[in-house]
């Protein structure tokens, strides 16, 4: 079934929702899977959808979406493209209170599936701000961070190498 096309869009009681776009081609099955913003309105949908959801951790405010895009050859390495994103957080973990949380997360990476799987990570790149940090020990004004990263990942190592422009600031 060359170039068949498949769509399907998931959407549970908490309004999440994932959408796919898959083609089957001779040779490889791409698709794109796309969990669209997610609004958390002084609730938080993934809190109710999620059982295990630990009770430390709660998000108030703002939205968060994720988008991989896939490449299954017949042969060779599975291909990964990730990208994800947060804006405008306002969140609690354990006792820190998190205000305007935003950030932008994407990465490449390269799968080799044997029994002994390993896969190579590039092309990472994590951006941020936080206006506010509030805890208990410490307050902070304004959090910056940006980093650039490449990595390999097996059944048991992960090995993260960051470029010479990371960058991390506080005030």
């Amino acid at each position: 079934l060359p170039n068949l096309q498949i769509k399907a869009n998931l959407t549970n009681q908490q309004g999440i929702e994932l959408n796919s776009q898959i083609t089957v081609r001779e040779d490889a099955i791409q698709g794109r899977l796309t969990l669209e913003d997610i609004a958390f309105n002084d609730s938080n949908p993934l809190q109710l959808a999620l059982q295990d959801w630990p009770s430390t951790a709660t998000i108030k405010e703002g939205s968060i979406g994720s988008q991989i895009d896939f490449t299954l050859p017949q042969s060779g390495p599975i291909q990964l493209a990730l990208r994800s994103h947060s804006s405008d957080l306002q969140a609690s973990l354990n006792h820190s209170q998190l205000h305007t949380l935003n950030l932008q997360l994407s990465a490449e990476l390269e799968l080799q599936p044997s029994n002994n799987w390993q896969a190579t990570l590039n092309n990472g790149q994590l951006r941020g701000t936080l206006n506010q940090l509030s805890d208990p020990s410490v307050r902070v004004q304004q959090i910056q961070a940006q980093a650039d990263f490449t990595g390999q990942i097996s059944a048991n190592q992960l090995t993260v190498n960051f470029a010479k422009n990371t960058a991390f600031s506080a005030s």
